[in-house]
This record gives C-alpha cells, sequence and structure tokens, in this order.
C-alpha cells in the first residue's frame, strides 16, 4: 500500500530508469507510456475493476447513510432537456435530499478543482426541481465525493461531506484505503493479463 501512496508501483517507466534501451509504452499496446498512473486509471486491462473501485467507495456511502436514517437510491436516472443525468446516490431524510457523485481521479487532477466540477455538473435548476418533485423535500444539496487513485481525499469535498454529516474523519481514512486497495487490484490485474490493443481491436497474442 506504501508504494501505491508514494507513487512508487512498479511499471516499465520506472524499471528503464537508467536503462534508455528498454521499452517504456504500456505493455498493452496502448500508446502510452506505462506509469502508475496510465495502469491504474487509463488502460483498458484494468477497466473493469476500475468500475469495482468506484463502487466500493459509493457502496460505503450509501450503507454509512442508511444507517444514519436517510432512504437512498443508487444511481437514479434523471431525463432532462439538456441529457441524461444519473448521480451515484440521492439520499433523503426529512426535507433534505443530498445528490451525491462519487470520483477517483489520477495524478495531474486538482483535487478542488475536480470536486467544484463535480458539483457543478449536477447542481443546475432543472435537476434540483426533478429531485424536489421526486422526494417532496424542500432543500437539495449537491456534493462530490472526490480522491484520487492513492487514496488522497479533495480537502474541500472531505470538508463539505463531514460537515453535512455523510462521514466522519474515521471514515475519510477507510475510504482512502479502499481507493488504494481498489487500484493495487488494478496494477495487479494488469501485470497478470495477456490482452493487448492493435489496431484499436484487443487480442490475448500479444504483449504479456
Amino acid at each position: 500500500m506504501i508504494k501505491a501512496r508514494i507513487n512508487a508501483l512498479p511499471t516499465r517507466t520506472r524499471t528503464a530508469r537508467g536503462r534508455p534501451n528498454n521499452p517504456r509504452n504500456c505493455r498493452a499496446g496502448c500508446a502510452a507510456l506505462e506509469t502508475p498512473n496510465y495502469v491504474v486509471q487509463q488502460c483498458f486491462r484494468t477497466h473493469g475493476l476500475r468500475i469495482k473501485r468506484h463502487k466500493a467507495i459509493s457502496n460505503y456511502i450509501s450503507r454509512s447513510l442508511q444507517q444514519k436514517g436517510f432512504q437512498v437510491a443508487e444511481e437514479p436516472i434523471y431525463l432532462l432537456p439538456a441529457g441524461t443525468l444519473k448521480p451515484d446516490l440521492v439520499a433523503n431524510k426529512k426535507d433534505t435530499v443530498l445528490v451525491l457523485d462519487a470520483q477517483i481521479v489520477g495524478d495531474g487532477v486538482e483535487l478542488d478543482s475536480a470536486h467544484t466540477t463535480k458539483c457543478l455538473k449536477y447542481n443546475i435548476k432543472l435537476l434540483e426541481q426533478a429531485v424536489k418533485v421526486q422526494t417532496d423535500a424542500q432543500k437539495v444539496i449537491f456534493s462530490s465525493i472526490t480522491l484520487n487513485w492513492r487514496g488522497i481525499w479533495s480537502p474541500k469535498s472531505a470538508q463539505h461531506l463531514l460537515r453535512l454529516g455523510v462521514i466522519n474523519k474515521r471514515d475519510l481514512s477507510v475510504l482512502g484505503t479502499r481507493a488504494i486497495i481498489g487500484s493495487m487490484a488494478c496494477h495487479r490485474r494488469f501485470g497478470f493479463m495477456n490482452i493487448h490493443t492493435s489496431g484499436g481491436k484487443w487480442s490475448r497474442t500479444g504483449v504479456s
């Protein structure tokens, strides 16, 4: 876990340091350097486990809210004139609804900016009205669950969730650890698979 936290997972770019003749591109055949961030966040080999990691975070928050007396809808679909929105969680308690969406971002993404962007995506009048009609709530609050693949939280996201009572400080640590565990699973899966891409198609007969 420490290697993931400090961005030191073994990849071609890391093992090729000081060895200019060693290959550095993604061994799955992608046209990209094989960095920890690329392996965990972008390579097609790890797509399924990225979804599983995301669900682990969302499900933890859902259970936490239900234990606090919220009625929670998971991934409800809202068909709006500007397009379809599907937040991870819509949690209703008394006259207040929380609309929450999770994201685990990569390196190079400013965490607080990612939190703000996610909130703005959902904090629109039409969605607010749709949620109020659906739940009879008087107040709708939008927020995000934003951390990176190494388990580091957006300070704004963490502070807002704490202030809303969605999670406590222990939960921040637990969720950070779950993000890291999910990322390590992605890295292991990447190393075990021999599927590679060629000309936009996947094959099992290439680089391993």
